[in-house]
């Protein structure tokens, strides 16, 4: 190997796991080390094809080896941010940190609010800081998080939830440092006592999930370094013009540059004059950027028309501006959605293939005998063409039989049989017997597996789960994830969770955590492998 050129290295390593590579070719000698070392630099453990055994190496081996050489860290939620919290002294030039966080995750718990008031928010080399939440209960991650002992030199913040509005309320604190702050919020109120707290901000974008009124004008208090805005609002809640006007006259003095990303259901914006009229006496405006959806043909004096789909229309500048809802994971209207539900004989949707360009996740929710030969045809056709597709999800299956035949019926192909990695369905009847087995040799690259946790489950597995784990991982093992739905309703169900976690604390080359949506009787049991 050591005549091979550096290219053919950088190819190689492109198919290696990142850390195993940085674990083999560790300490080797200076040529190797400075070829690993790129990667070392920005690491990423949210990916869902992180295996609990490559966490543990990274964890033990390559951090304290190399942790003043990460500059930029990527985190998954609460278990991993409890298992980091003990090696987080390594990370001695951590400049960027971005941590996920799960709706499913009860957030209110005192042991898991606590990991969000950590260290690593307070180191001094720490300058940019980004949340995406799907979180219901975020006033307690502001407070843990932006408020206890965030480090001086952050000037660079992100606040996304994808399903609720950060809210300010219960924050007193000031934080002068932040100078870019990239946030979704609900009510103009919220703004109002952002720009209280962070009185230094030179650039603010603004997603708004509502805008039909807002405070008086002369509670806003503008800083006098803003010279950057954009503003971008949910499809639901377009904003009026006379509005929308009234507000951005509270920056009409400080602003160099402005962004507004919207849609006009009124018809209020196709005509160019009127709109160009919401930056008159703008002094300090250089740039003005936009990105609008049109029910209506707009003035062609737009320099940029697009025509979608739907008879809607799309003006905007070049570059086009980036959407903060897309960072959400939210596609942009004039692209199709990354999820597809299929129920009753719906599946007539699927006819044209362009359009699922960005499709990743279908749910199906058919019985077995709408599963007809059409359907599986046209579903087969879909998943061969979507390039980011890896998701499906089964409901309403009769039994296993049945299921195993429906996938023989779409899996016609190499492609389709690696594609899939996430499979999750509901199923209340016993498996039969070379179901798992029949189920590997058609999804061979499941990373990921959801099923639901019966009574028969538990006939089955009544004082641990090891040996269904172990069987899992003999099938499959590229399983990372397996996802166990348990409904606390019922007593068995319930009393064989308390037995499966008992059981799974005893096993330290795993990681498990429980998880709740807004039904607390419904109980998810996540094993990480």
């Amino acid at each position: 190997m050591e005549s091979l050129p550096d290219e053919l290295h950088l190819l190689v390593f492109h198919y290696l796991c990142r850390f195993d590579l940085i674990y083999a070719f560790s300490n080797l000698n200076i040529r190797y080390q400075r070829l690993i070392q790129p990667y070392i630099y920005n690491i990423d453990l949210s990916q869902g094809s992180l295996s609990y055994e490559d966490f543990q190496l990274f964890l033990h081996h390559i951090l304290p080896l190399y942790g003043n050489a990460v500059y930029s860290l990527t985190i998954n939620g609460y278990p991993q941010l409890k298992l980091l919290e003990s090696q987080i002294i390594y990370l001695t030039n951590l400049t960027s940190l971005t941590l996920k966080l799960d709706a499913s995750i009860n957030d209110d718990a005192p042991e898991k609010i606590r990991y969000y008031n950590t260290e690593l928010f307070s180191f001094n080399t720490l300058t940019e800081l980004n949340i995406f939440a799907n979180a219901g209960n975020n006033i307690n991650i502001l407070k843990n998080i932006c408020c206890s002992s965030i480090s001086q030199n952050l000037c660079s913040l992100t606040l996304l939830d994808r399903n609720f509005s950060w809210k300010f309320d219960e924050i007193f604190c000031e934080m002068p440092q932040v100078k870019y702050l990239s946030i979704n919020i609900y009510y103009l109120e919220n703004l109002r006592k952002i720009l209280k707290i962070m009185t230094n901000l030179i650039e603010l974008k603004l997603f708004m999930n509502h805008f039909s009124s807002f405070p008086e004008l002369d509670f806003f208090q503008i800083p006098e370094t803003l010279q950057n805005l954009q503003l971008e609002f949910e499809n639901d809640v377009p904003p009026n013009r006379r509005i929308l006007r009234g507000f951005l006259n509270l920056f009409k003095m400080h602003l160099q540059s402005l962004t507004l990303i919207t849609c006009d259901r009124r018809k209020e914006f196709t005509n160019f004059d009127q709109f160009q009229s919401l930056i008159n006496n703008f002094k300090q405006l250089k740039f003005f950027q936009y990105d609008i959806l049109m029910g209506t043909k707009p003035d062609d004096r737009f320099p940029n028309i697009e025509q979608l789909p739907n008879s809607l229309f799309s003006v905007f500048t070049l570059p086009r501006p980036q959407r903060l809802s897309k960072i959400l994971s939210q596609t942009e209207q004039n692209l199709s959605s990354e999820s597809l539900l299929i129920f009753d004989y719906s599946y007539s949707i699927i006819n044209d293939y362009t359009k699922y360009h960005h499709l990743k996740k279908i749910k199906i929710n058919l019985r077995s005998e709408q599963l007809i030969p059409d359907f599986c045809q046209r579903l087969s056709t879909l998943i061969d063409q979507a390039p980011k597709f890896y998701s499906l999800q089964m409901f309403k299956i009769n039994d296993t039989y049945e299921l195993i035949h429906f996938l023989k019926k779409i899996i016609l192909n190499e492609k389709i049989r690696r594609k899939i990695l996430e499979f999750q369905f509901d199923y209340y009847n016993p498996y039969h017997n070379t179901f798992f087995n029949e189920f590997f040799n058609l999804l061979p690259n499941l990373r990921i597996l959801t099923i639901d946790c019966d009574e028969q489950f538990t006939d089955f597995y009544p004082d641990s789960i090891k040996s269904f784990i172990k069987q899992l991982k003999h099938f499959y093992p590229k399983l990372n994830r397996f996802r166990l739905n348990m409904s606390l309703r019922n007593y068995r169900i319930r009393n064989a969770l308390q037995i499966y976690t008992k059981d799974l604390h005893q096993n330290t080359s795993l990681c498990y955590w429980i998880t709740s949506n807004d039904n607390d009787s419904l109980k998810d049991l996540n094993i990480w492998l």
